[in-house]
């Protein structure tokens, strides 16, 4: 459910920039995703590189880890697992 929610949030985004593509350079939406089960994050990497208008800036298969860098990956949408180890949710809310 919360994926489907991030990726209509992603696809309208995505058409909103579209509109504007030949004016001006659209900023690609930074997505960070992190799950402990690397089937899934490997699925949501295909997904988001087959957009043109996402980039994946990081990819963790541990909380603490990606909380630890979100900071230095900046990223405008974070993509995380419902039983991420080294994250609780206060934390994954920061």
């Amino acid at each position: 459910m919360r994926v489907n929610l991030v990726k209509s949030s992603l696809e309208a985004r995505s058409k909103r920039e579209n509109l504007f593509h030949g004016h001006e350079k659209v900023r690609p939406v930074k997505i960070l995703v992190a799950d402990r089960y690397s089937v899934v994050r490997a699925g949501l990497r295909r997904i988001i590189e087959a957009r043109p208008t996402w980039k994946l800036v990081a990819e963790f298969g541990d909380g603490a880890e990606a909380l630890r860098n979100v900071l230095d990956t900046r990223p405008d949408v974070a993509i995380l697992g419902r039983r991420l180890t080294g994250l609780n949710a206060v934390s994954g809310n920061i």
